[in-house]
């Protein structure tokens, strides 16, 4: 993966992920029965004196609970440049097309992972 497709989604993956932690704060403070609030740390959900792991948290939410979903999406759009090379041999008489070799190039700016 590339510098371009990372920015491109990890602003969606970020504020996905902040959905999330919204919506499973608002649960933890309904498990509680206080009012909406407390903090996030770690993996840790609180509220005062009252502290939950993400692990707690969805014990204690169980199956019985709504499935806590959220999406997102990036409104990001730059160009991206790729390059496909395609060489063939076309029998004139019958049109019969036979791939001899294709290529595929695409510039991924930076690449992330190590192996690239």
């Amino acid at each position: 993966m590339g510098h371009r497709t990372t920015f491109a989604t990890g602003w969606a993956v970020y504020e996905l992920g902040q959905n999330l932690i919204r919506l499973l704060k608002e649960r933890a403070a309904g498990a509680w029965q206080v009012s909406r609030g407390g903090g996030f740390c770690g993996w840790q959900f609180s509220c005062g004196e009252k502290h939950l792991t993400f692990n707690e948290l969805v014990a204690r939410l169980g199956w019985s609970s709504p499935v806590v979903a959220s999406a997102a999406s990036t409104q990001w759009s730059g160009s991206i440049l790729a390059v496909h090379i395609a060489d063939v041999e076309v029998d004139p008489e019958t049109g019969q097309v036979k791939l001899l070799r294709y290529t595929a190039v695409q510039d991924v700016g930076k690449a992330i992972h190590p192996c690239m």
